[in-house]
């Protein structure tokens, strides 16, 4: 039998090999995006990069998805000199040298309005 020392040793030694294992739900995830391609014929990065720019000379605007249930649509607004409205959320792309320098989330079809499209004339226009 057994003392209760080297019982515990051998209840510790086994949990230390288990300790540095990847957690299963990580093990899944790794798993799926290594799959991806073969199963979708897209790669992580190929699905990342499904922004779709608007092209004029260059480009004034892109489709952003951002989350489950948003889109945004940012603007070239580098060039415009006037009062931006709060809706037109800074993204720090001026600071990054980006085309991109603002952008209107939208969560449905409805809050494409006038004033969407008059932000998405004004950078069209912008990029002449």
């Amino acid at each position: 039998m057994a003392n209760r020392g080297e019982h515990r040793a051998g209840k510790g030694a086994a949990k230390t090999g288990a300790l540095y294992d990847v957690h299963p739900s990580v093990a899944i995830v790794q798993k799926c995006i290594a799959e991806l391609k073969e199963e979708t014929g897209r790669s992580l990065e190929e699905w990342m990069a499904l922004i779709v720019p608007l092209y004029r000379t260059h480009v004034f605007a892109q489709l952003k998805p951002t989350t489950n249930t948003r889109i945004d649509l940012g603007f070239a607004l580098t060039r415009y000199k006037g009062k931006l409205p709060k809706r037109l959320i800074d993204t720090g792309g001026l600071a990054k040298k980006d085309r991109i320098t603002h952008r209107i989330e939208l969560k449905t079809v409805e809050e494409i309005d006038g004033d969407v499209k008059k932000w998405l004339r004004t950078a069209y226009e912008l990029d002449s």
